[in-house]
């Protein structure tokens, strides 16, 4: 799929507040390389909600500092309400464990500003799309294997029931025994049939003792 956007320019949804940080992004991803980026940058976090439901993204590349969000509950919102993109989280704070409790709130991965090179944008852009693709296809095939794993549990209680009703209303007397322990149960028609009070008494006997009257 990168192939493909070696053709096609890569979606980038800016939601940055800081023009000079803005225009310092547009300038790394403004190099001549095999990858082209078409940008788009909103100032706030309602705006970038709105933009995401008009227009399909690739990335969305997100500071936590915006004038109507601020923080992790940023990333929260936007991982809520926009789950097929993946987000890169911009931020100001030299703080590895804020990075990684964006990834756990739903970013793809996190940069600081002003310890980043065009070099390192690029790289981790393509990286998380990937790794988001990669993601979505897991979540894909367990639910599809959740689902096949339902359908198949519930076509064997269906089977068991029938099994049941047949094996609980049939005239003839059915008998399960193995040849260690002998007799583990019958159906009514089979306690009748050896004149026994109940499934409990009739799976005390062997095979042997039993004979129809």
């Amino acid at each position: 799929m990168i192939k493909d956007k070696l053709i096609n320019p890569i979606e980038i949804l800016l939601v940055e507040d800081n023009p000079g940080d803005a225009d310092l992004i547009r300038e790394m991803l403004s190099g001549n390389g095999p990858i082209s980026f078409d940008i788009e940058n909103v100032d706030g976090l309602s705006e970038a909600l709105e933009r995401a439901g008009q227009k399909k993204f690739d990335i969305i590349l997100l500071d936590l500092r915006l004038p109507d969000s601020m923080g992790l509950d940023t990333v929260r919102t936007v991982r809520a309400q926009i789950a097929d993109i993946p987000i890169v989280v911009l931020t100001g704070t030299n703080d590895e464990q804020m990075g990684l409790a964006a990834i756990q709130a739903g970013a793809q991965d996190y940069l600081i500003k002003g310890q980043v090179d065009g070099g390192l944008l690029i790289r981790t852009i393509r990286y998380a799309i990937e790794r988001k693709r990669a993601e979505d296809e897991i979540r894909n095939l367990n639910i599809s294997l959740e689902q096949r794993v339902i359908s198949r549990t519930e076509e064997l209680q269906k089977s068991e029931e029938r099994y049941r009703v047949l094996y609980e209303s049939s005239h003839d007397a059915i008998m399960l025994l193995t040849p260690e322990n002998g007799f583990f149960a019958g159906n009514p028609a089979a306690i009748e049939l050896f004149d026994c009070r109940d499934e409990k008494e009739f799976t005390t006997h062997a095979p042997s003792d039993l004979s129809p009257e």
